[in-house]
């Protein structure tokens, strides 16, 4: 399931799995920015918006500055006129990312900035469209967020542009000490909803799942070994009812191999489902097996299917076990998915939501369990379990590039993945990099959330991009159809995975991706890895 490699700790990347169903709801409303590259055409639906009116006069930002943390009354009068200050020596500002967008249901956004040494005072600005007063805050910390009630105030309504924020500071123990002014970051909230929750694997005290809804400002536990039967717990996935998450269990809690394939409620109690027969329960405990995957299409009494990949004979197969089996014949409760014209492994497989067809990392030796060096997509019908011609997908099955980590968008229209040159192992390589492409093939798109904040001083390759999984769901918006993607990312230090959210836009046949936003409601100070997006029926206090 996992094994030693690099800088993980535990167990060196614990594979987490696709998304599952689709619940749309309408929409009305605009919005939506950028430039971008000819792809494929989309089409969806999502939530709704608060008020269809720009803001105009509006006094959502007060328009006395708040004073907070120890800054000095005097502090605005120790800055000057507004946009004064010098260039150099300016903060480098990490959150917001520049050109970013924002999902108006999601956390508050933050501004987070590395000053100049010896600068103490700060004063953060924000300007936003159609706003009376601009947003102006002095601080002695590096850190702030938008108080709950003005986000809530700027979410409600679409915005004609995006929110502008600069940084100004000082040294407040020099007299008339000169002022410096960071380069501007552009914000844009759209008139869309990120839906539904994720749930992730940390890797720092022992392996746990943990996860949170849209919007939520703290993680709670989902599952931990102790109410799972196992020493370890990691890959996963969520049924496509929400109720339960499908993971690879282990009971060495070192290494995580070999693995198997358990099912526990997400709400924290670590049930079994009731469907769950004693036939399937002894199918998902061979070893080792990994990666579970789910799809709305075949979720229902009598028909209720979970794909793995299993070692069988030396080499992984793709294998479908029925849950709801009396027997545990090959064929009747479970059978190995006909793929023609490919003689190599399978690793990390994905069930379309529609549950037509099965996309794969294509390979020659799977090791370790999930590493390979060699991978590329494919797909293959499901044709009522028997399989059939396997083809590789144009785009994501270049021989230049290791291509691994498939997930489908939840219209199944595209696919993202993970890449990085041949040769290279997939398993915590800072060389990954996140891609989309159409599932039916086409040209990769590079997704700009891989870049990281130029004076941060790290680019990519080299933080690791990886394990990218789209939202629950889409909106449209107008002419656009917004898509969301979390994805992990060593870029903070070069070494500990965080997760980050970026947005993907279509507009007829255009797509367009954004930076990244840290999620800042995740411990920082844990390696947080492989994230699934659904609609995990997660409990929060």
């Amino acid at each position: 399931m996992f094994g030693r490699r690099g800088w993980l700790p535990i167990a060196a990347f614990l594979i987490g799995c696709q998304t599952a169903s689709v619940r749309p709801n309408g929409v009305p409303g605009g919005g939506g920015n950028g430039g971008g590259q000819g792809l494929l055409g989309a089409g969806g639906a999502g939530g709704a918006t608060t008020s269809d009116t720009p803001c105009t006069s509006c006094t959502d930002f007060p328009k006395d500055p708040i004073i907070e943390n120890g800054a000095p009354v005097g502090a605005p009068g120790q800055f000057g006129p507004a946009g004064s200050g010098s260039p150099t020596g300016g903060a480098c500002l990490l959150e917001p990312q520049s050109g970013a967008i924002y999902p108006r249901n999601w956390l508050r956004p933050r501004v987070r900035f590395v000053p100049s040494p010896g600068h103490d005072l700060f004063e953060i600005r924000i300007t936003a469209p159609g706003q009376v007063n601009d947003l102006i805050v002095y601080t002695t910390n590096t850190s702030w967020t938008m108080p709950r009630a003005i986000w809530t105030a700027v979410a409600a309504r679409p915005l004609s542009g995006p929110l502008l924020i600069t940084v100004r500071s000082l040294s407040s123990t020099m007299v008339g000490a000169p002022v410096a002014v960071s380069a501007a970051s552009s914000l844009t909230v759209v008139p869309a909803d990120a839906l539904g929750s994720i749930v992730y694997w940390t890797t720092s005290g022992g392996s746990a799942l943990k996860g949170f809804r849209a919007g939520d400002e703290t993680v709670v536990d989902v599952l931990r070994p102790s109410n799972a039967a196992a020493g370890c717990v990691g890959c996963h996935t969520s049924t496509p009812d929400g109720e339960f998450v499908g993971f690879a269990a282990s009971d060495d809690p070192a290494t995580g191999i070999p693995s198997r394939i358990d099912l526990r409620s997400a709400n924290g109690q670590g049930l079994q489902p009731s469907f769950l027969t004693d036939a399937a329960k002894t199918l998902l405990q061979r070893r080792p097996q990994q990666v579970p995957s789910f799809s709305g299409g075949h979720w229902k009494t009598g028909d209720r299917i979970a794909l793995t990949m299993l070692l069988l004979a030396g080499k992984h197969q793709l294998v479908w076990t029925d849950l709801e089996a009396t027997s545990g014949a090959q064929g009747t409760g479970w059978g190995i998915v006909n793929r023609q014209g490919d003689s190599g492994e399978v690793s990390l497989p994905v069930f379309t939501h529609s549950g037509d067809r099965v996309f794969y990392s294509q390979t020659q030796m799977v090791m370790s369990s999930i590493d390979q060096n060699d991978g590329d997509i494919w797909q293959v019908p499901w044709n009522a379990r028997q399989g059939g011609a396997a083809t590789p997908v144009a785009g994501a099955s270049d021989p230049a590039w290791n291509e691994f980590f498939p997930s489908l968008s939840t219209d199944d229209k595209f696919l993202a993945f993970t890449r990085l040159p041949k040769g290279g192992f997939t398993r915590g390589n800072l060389g990954d990099e996140v891609f989309i492409v159409p599932a039916d093939g086409g040209t990769p798109v590079r997704m700009v959330a891989n870049d990281p904040p130029a004076c941060l001083g790290r680019t990519s390759p080299g933080v690791m991009n990886s394990w990218p999984k789209w939202a629950a769901d889409r909106t449209i918006v107008g002419d656009k159809t917004y898509y969301w993607i979390v994805f992990s990312s060593a870029r903070a230090n070069g070494v500990t995975p965080q997760l980050y959210l970026a947005g993907v836009v279509v507009s007829g046949q255009t797509v367009t991706t954004y930076p990244a936003v840290y999620l800042w409601n995740q411990p920082e100070t844990e390696a947080n890895h492989t994230p699934a997006w659904d609609n995990f029926k997660i409990i929060v206090p």
